[in-house]
């Protein structure tokens, strides 16, 4: 008959109570798993309002028996999300920090911080789901966030294209299923329109600047009288008072 398996032992060289897991490898061949469970003299003494009291052994066997079963209900929760990993693939969030870590090595840091939003977006409005299980509502979902924060529709699609390159960088190494993001549509700038006048002053202004030995300085120095003035987007006429 084979003797009963050892739960908890005592290791006096360091001083500690430690409980061997044998539930957790049950059914293989695999080591059971040991952990530190408390002190020598955390399981000999308790603390009371008048200080430290010696447990007789009945109560000390409860106690170590009680950080036992805390410790192994970790273990077996710790094991089965490892085995929900194996079997699911990794969580979305770890498997997007493999993709920045590589990322960073080739795009500069502006663009790898703008992934860094997308991702902590996606995140918010999704969850942190094992990759595998990636549902088509997600980009609804991603959408209706993005929209909710009052993002332009622009930005809306900026931050659909950066996870559809994760996903792309995914299914390219296996990690994940092909995904394909709908993205909202783009808008487009209308074209500014000039009059026939605006555009003879247009041309006369640039004639002149191009003529002069500084032009640099001299885009610069728009008339009083003239009705154009400069922005970041060029020379646009004055609006009218």
């Amino acid at each position: 008959m084979p003797r009963p398996q050892k739960k908890i032992k005592k290791d006096t060289v360091r001083g500690f109570y430690i409980g061997v897991f044998h539930e957790v490898v049950e059914g293989t061949s695999k080591r059971a798993p040991q952990r530190d469970l408390c002190t020598l003299e955390a399981a000999i003494y308790k603390i009371t309002t008048k200080g430290k009291k010696k447990r007789n052994l009945s109560e000390m066997q409860k106690f170590l028996s009680q950080l036992y079963s805390s410790k192994l209900k970790d273990l077996l929760i710790a094991k089965k999300e490892q085995e929900s990993v194996r079997e699911k693939g990794p969580k979305v969030r770890d498997v997007m920090q493999q993709w920045l870590d590589e990322v960073m090595q080739f795009r500069s840091k502006r663009t790898v911080e703008d992934y860094l939003t997308s991702i902590n977006y996606y995140i918010l409005a999704v969850g942190n789901h094992p990759i595998q299980e990636f549902k088509k509502y997600y980009n609804i979902d991603l959408k209706s966030y993005l929209e909710k924060k009052k993002h332009s529709t622009n930005t809306v699609y900026k931050h659909i294209a950066n996870m559809q390159a994760f996903f792309n960088w995914a299914h390219e190494y296996e990690l994940s299923p092909k995904i394909k993001l709908k993205k909202p549509l783009k808008t487009k700038k209308e074209p500014r329109i000039y009059s026939r006048e605006q555009l003879v002053e247009i041309e006369t202004f640039l004639r002149n600047a191009i003529s002069n030995t500084s032009p640099d300085k001299e885009m610069r120095k728009i008339p009083e009288k003239s009705n154009l003035r400069l922005t970041k987007e060029g020379l646009i006429p004055r609006r009218a008072n």
